[in-house]
């Protein structure tokens, strides 16, 4: 699977925004609804322009499997002017293109049959005389519709369990609380990282950075950054749960400076 590296930095270049980018998009293209699948592949294009064209070959194959399944149900729902044969089409290129995406590099890698990289990938042998047959156009029509669609789901199921769910697990936040200070900065509790409690924590940081450069006591000066260092703490504490979340909420509007209106009179 392809995606650019920086070898100095070590980083991986992705075209999503954030994990609830991803996440959204993952959620929409297993979904029922005609809808959502069709904001995830608009996602996916998005993506696809990102990367210049290099976007992994699995997300590839299952935009085209989602949208041969996509192509279908409208098709059905409306009544509309693709018939069996063309449809059957839509399948046959998505089922080319996965084998071609995901089992023949690792043939070509382990430099081993097409059939043991399939076996070693899971995938059934099936799948690949499917493919055989759908680049020579011998699967057109209606007799081979139920068979195509019925390929197209398993593989869905093959990325799913392959692909989208290990990489779900690579990108969701740890799911223990984060350890918070309290307001005096001596006890502890938990609590899960939210929209609400970063505000107000970013509030907080901001209403104490502010009270700082007024003139005040050496005491309360104290107090002051003991109560700065308490919001510090936080803040990292919710970094470290969920980076993403104060990351949007610092962008999206939380540090923008706002006009202020004048009241006349």
């Amino acid at each position: 699977m392809y995606v650019p590296r920086n070898k100095k930095r070590n980083f991986v270049v992705v075209p999503w925004y954030n994990r609830h980018e991803w996440e959204k998009t993952y959620r929409n293209l297993f979904s029922d609804s005609l809808k959502d699948q069709a904001a995830g592949l608009g996602v996916v294009a998005a993506w696809r322009s990102r990367l210049y064209g290099h976007l992994p070959r699995a997300i590839e194959s299952t935009a085209a499997l989602v949208q041969a399944q996509l192509s279908e149900s409208r098709s059905r729902l409306h009544n509309d002017s693709l018939n069996a044969e063309e449809l059957s089409c839509l399948y046959a290129v998505a089922i080319v293109r996965f084998v071609g995406d995901i089992v023949e590099p690792v043939r070509s890698v382990k430099n081993i049959t097409t059939k043991e990289a399939a076996f070693q990938l899971g995938v059934p042998d099936w799948i690949l005389e499917l493919r055989h047959a759908s680049a020579h156009a011998s699967v057109s029509g209606a007799a081979f519709l139920g068979i195509l669609r019925s390929a197209a789901s398993l593989l869905l199921q093959w990325l799913r369990l392959h692909h989208w769910e290990p990489q779900r697990d690579t990108l969701v936040a740890p799911e223990a609380s984060a350890m918070l200070c309290s307001k005096n900065g001596n006890d502890a509790e938990l609590a899960c990282c939210s929209p609400t409690q970063v505000r107000q924590i970013l509030d907080a940081w901001l209403l104490v950075s502010v009270k700082q450069k007024r003139k005040c006591t050496r005491r309360e000066m104290a107090e002051l950054k003991v109560k700065r260092q308490a919001c510090l703490d936080q803040i990292a504490a919710c970094l470290e749960e969920d980076s993403d979340l104060v990351v949007d909420m610092l962008v999206l509007g939380w540090r923008l400076p706002v006009a202020v209106q004048r009241i006349p009179g």
